[in-house]
């Protein structure tokens, strides 16, 4: 199976589970929400629920159409344009179709990363507003951003080594 559909199957799946999930909330959320916490995880912003329900899915949207559009574009843009470390070999004609492949899915999984991290940040949020104290988990929120960023970097690494790296000839 192609690395591009695998990507663009977990990011599906990834939709799919955050709307089961949140129909499975909306309902238990009282009718204000707090949609902003303090460092301390207080909560000093409150919303409508409907409220939170259209920013989610807009956010959700625009990172679903960047997720899916900006490695498009990338890769419908000739070779002269785009900056790859030996782009003369990854961009000759037998293997542009396997080198925007690559990058297409690469694009995806980071819109993977980024969906599993907004959904941890949501779900913090509705756990704070479903318990009785409001308070937001700072703690596992910082724990996730920093795994992110792991994440992020790992994956930067692993992108740039692939064009640095060329089979022998």
């Amino acid at each position: 199976m192609n690395n591009v559909r695998v990507a663009r199957a977990v990011y599906a799946l990834l939709l799919v589970f955050g709307y089961f999930n949140w129909m499975r909330i909306y309902s238990k959320l009282p009718q204000r929400i707090a949609v902003h916490f303090g460092d301390d995880g207080t909560p000093n912003g409150w919303a409508p629920k409907d409220g939170l329900l259209w920013t989610i899915l807009i956010v959700v949207v625009i990172l679903s159409v960047t997720t899916m559009g900006i490695p498009r574009l990338v890769t419908a843009v000739s070779g002269d344009r785009m900056n790859l470390p030996h782009r003369a070999y990854w961009l000759a004609p037998e293997r542009r179709k396997q080198t925007m492949g690559f990058i297409e899915a690469q694009g995806i999984w980071f819109g993977c990363a980024v969906l599993l991290l907004l959904y941890t940040a949501f779900q913090l949020a509705m756990n704070a507003n479903l318990s009785p104290d409001k308070h937001f988990d700072s703690h596992t929120m910082w724990t996730a951003l920093s795994v992110f960023f792991f994440v992020v970097v790992v994956w930067m690494i692993h992108f740039v080594r692939h064009f640095y790296r060329m089979p022998e000839m």
